[in-house]
């Protein structure tokens, strides 16, 4: 464990962004410039910015590990990622096929559900308030996060189920965000007493 932490992971992340939008940007130009859009060069270009963009979601989860604190929650969040991204780039690429699309989604939803955790764990506080605000938005962020996986997984859950489905997604849409941008206002308030 101690050598992964060695690894600097944030550093990893953000070069790895670099990089890849770098290559996507590059790839873009030339093929403005010089070629033409077919199905690989779109497949190139889109790969990098897969890669490009879980390196940004991967980012919240490396600066809460590098801090180490809450060490299950960012390494559980890493692992995700690694599955996100490969099963995106083997989607883009047609390795898989039938229900294979749901993968890269229902990792894309836990990936930020716990990059959005892991940015709001790095506030450490010592006031109740602040820390319900955190398990409150966790849950609602979960909560969120289950509804979308199953709307993915059962599409037509929502003709079953009724409209009470997306009424109910509604209000836990509105509770993560109200938690997200009034959490880390308590936090301030409470560092300035």
């Amino acid at each position: 464990m101690d050598n992964l932490e060695d690894i600097q992971l944030k550093k990893m992340f953000l070069i790895v962004l670099i990089i890849s939008l770098s290559i996507a940007a590059l790839i873009g130009i030339i093929f403005f410039l010089i070629g033409s859009f077919n199905k690989y060069a779109i497949k190139v270009i889109l790969t990098t910015l897969v890669l490009g963009g879980y390196s940004i979601i991967g980012m919240s989860s490396a600066e809460l590990f590098e801090k180490r604190k809450w060490k299950i929650l960012p390494l559980t969040g890493i692992v995700v990622y690694l599955f996100g991204l490969i099963t995106a780039v083997l989607y883009l690429w047609e390795v898989g096929t039938g229900p294979f699309w749901k993968a890269p989604l229902i990792f894309l939803v836990i990936s930020v559900t716990i990059a959005q955790m892991s940015l709001l764990y790095l506030m450490e506080s010592k006031k109740d308030y602040v820390n319900i605000g955190l398990a409150s938005t966790s849950v609602f962020a979960s909560l969120v996060a289950l509804a979308l996986i199953a709307l993915i997984i059962e599409p037509n859950i929502a003709k079953k189920v009724g409209e009470f489905y997306f009424r109910l997604l509604g209000v836990f849409v509105i509770l993560d965000g109200l938690g997200t941008i009034i959490t880390p206002i308590m936090y301030q308030v409470s560092q300035s007493k």
